[in-house]
């Protein structure tokens, strides 16, 4: 008996489906449906409003994101240029390691369920529904999760550098801490080899413009 093969109803959500056909999902990924109507992609429709977005949405988004960063690195005492090089260096790692992706990994055959599935959620519904235009860029709710660690990591850096002064670099608790012990190691160290001609009080008060030094009060 000939197990029947599975077909894919184009009525019904598609994500969780697309898996059941194995082997043959290759080759139905890539026969389009060329129409501008999108197809339905989960039973949710929470979770279908973040699998639509408009092309405008991304700049939207992001420029303000990378403008704030970029702000970020000039005024914690990053050179312009270097900051400028920076932008187009991450421009091309960027642009790079996309191609990289869509080159490689996105179009690996899968035949697995989960294989299937994800392929299709990714980059697969591109080849198969090439005019849905809703569904040509990344969400930014889902590409917003992956940037959050970065994002969390800048703020408590900012949050540290201004509770009590703003700190020249990026500096954080922890360099602050250790560049201020070693001061202090030091002015000890000529203290006890006879080095330096200092008062106790004195060698505070060096310490002190030191610490000062490193922020702008």
């Amino acid at each position: 008996m000939v197990a029947q093969k599975f077909v894919v109803d184009l009525n019904k959500p598609l994500v969780f489906q697309v898996g059941h056909l194995g082997e043959a999902y290759d080759d139905w990924v890539h026969d389009p449906i060329v129409s501008k109507e999108g197809p339905r992609f989960f039973q949710s429709g929470f979770l279908e409003l973040f699998t639509r977005t408009a092309w405008w949405v991304i700049p939207t988004v992001w420029v303000p994101v990378a403008s704030w960063f970029i702000s970020n690195s000039v005024k914690s005492g990053l050179p312009s240029l270097d900051v400028a090089l920076l932008v187009f260096l991450g421009i091309f790692v960027w642009t790079l390691a996309e191609y990289t992706l869509h080159r490689f990994l996105f179009h690996v055959k899968t035949k697995s369920y989960w294989g299937n599935t994800l392929h299709y959620l990714l980059h697969g519904c591109h080849h198969k529904h090439p005019m849905d235009s809703y569904r040509l860029v990344f969400p930014p709710v889902a590409a917003a999760i992956l940037a959050l660690p970065t994002l969390m990591r800048r703020l408590m850096v900012d949050i540290v550098c201004t509770t009590n002064c703003k700190c020249i670099g990026n500096w954080n608790t922890i360099s602050l801490f250790f560049s201020l012990t070693t001061k202090i190691t030091h002015v000890r160290r000529d203290l006890e080899l006879g080095e330096a001609d200092m008062h106790p009080f004195s060698c505070s008060c060096g310490v002190w413009r030191y610490f000062v030094g490193l922020c702008d009060v």
